[in-house]
């Protein structure tokens, strides 16, 4: 696993926005916005090649199978996460960065040959990007993509048969379940270790029901 800062051209890339320049200020150096904003990440050597992102940025993931070497800018700050099989995964920076960096888009890699992968978005971040992706490349429709959660880029993209569906919490549930305990334990009656609020697949065949509208947000 590794994670490449200012690649020029990579399969799998996020833009970092850049605030308007003052009045006569024409570098191309790094702002605020082009660095770590909520600081969720803690990595040292990320953050640094976060920070030194500019205006136009791009971040490169990936997987022990990209040919890193010869496929990446030699002047890129690259970070190796190598831990062990399947850890660090792709997915699970991308977690990371969505919440940590403004992005302008995303693009997923795409093989040179086989069958196109088919992409799960596990945060409703990761889904828009995958989304976005897949229609840049001209994809969309052809990857499927799933996702999870909701929010109005989702629904769109569902109803536009741009992602095939996703798995949302269920909130009705969740509150139900809570008050359930609460007055459980105001009895003193036992409670078990896990209590299971229950989760529901959408797509555009059942998008409109009662049961499922009450659990998505927008």
């Amino acid at each position: 696993m590794a994670l490449v800062t200012s690649v020029p051209k990579s399969p799998m890339r996020f833009v970092v926005r850049r605030s308007p320049a003052p009045p006569g200020d024409n570098r191309g150096g790094p702002t605020k916005e082009a660095g770590v904003l909520k600081y969720q990440l803690i990595h040292p050597e990320i953050l640094r090649g976060l920070g030194e992102a500019g205006h136009g940025a791009q971040v490169l993931i990936a997987d022990g199978n990209y040919p890193l070497v010869t496929r990446s800018n030699p002047s890129s700050r690259r970070v190796y996460l190598n831990l062990a099989p399947d850890l660090v995964r792709v997915t699970d920076v991308l977690k990371v960065l969505v919440n940590a960096i403004p992005m302008e888009s995303a693009r997923v890699m795409v093989p040179d040959n086989g069958p196109e992968p088919a992409i799960f978005g596990t945060n409703e971040g990761s889904a828009e990007g995958a989304v976005q992706g897949t229609s840049e490349a001209g994809k969309s429709g052809t990857v499927l993509v799933a996702g999870y959660d909701s929010g109005k880029a989702q629904i769109d993209a569902i109803n536009g048969g741009s992602e095939m569906g996703a798995i949302t919490q269920n909130p009705v549930g969740i509150g139900q379940q809570c008050v359930v305990a609460a007055v459980n334990a105001i009895q003193g009656i036992s409670q078990p270790a896990t209590i299971d609020t229950g989760f529901y697949w959408y797509d555009k065949t059942n998008i409109t029901d009662p049961q499922i509208v009450a659990d998505l947000y927008q």
